[in-house]
């Protein structure tokens, strides 16, 4: 049983973006056509004896390290799945926080997939992507 993984988070560049009417959920609908780039972030998981989630980092930013997309994205899961997943997240940035480089939300998606890989939830990607 693996108690770790590691995967690299991608950064984008978006060569069009087309931001739509607001839907009824607060977020709008867009159209974007982007390339992937050679610029990533790595996340490592570890599975932990307790149900906390820790997240550590290279930025030493503590609004960085407390409140963020990808604890967002690691307590949506939880509630989905019903149970405490136990981990310690380190997020090693390379991608530009706030350059539009798509750092925070791919590196959301790679926890997500992680998380599920660790834990054998054995979600699919559809539901991970309604998370």
């Amino acid at each position: 049983m693996s108690l770790s993984n590691s995967t690299f988070a991608p950064a984008k560049v978006n060569l069009f973006l087309k931001v739509d009417k607001k839907r009824s959920d607060g977020f709008h609908n867009i159209e974007s056509r982007f390339q992937l780039i050679n610029l990533f972030d790595e996340i490592s998981i570890k599975k932990t004896n307790n149900k906390n989630i820790s997240l550590k980092s290279n930025i030493r930013n503590k609004s960085f390290l407390n409140k963020n997309i990808i604890l967002d994205a690691c307590f949506k899961l939880q509630e989905a799945v019903g149970e405490g997943l136990g981990c310690e997240i380190t997020v090693i940035k390379n991608i530009p926080m706030g350059a539009g480089l798509g750092g925070g939300s791919s590196n959301a998606a790679s926890t997500l997939v992680g998380l599920n890989n660790l834990f054998k939830l054995n979600l699919s990607h559809i539901k991970l992507t309604q998370l």
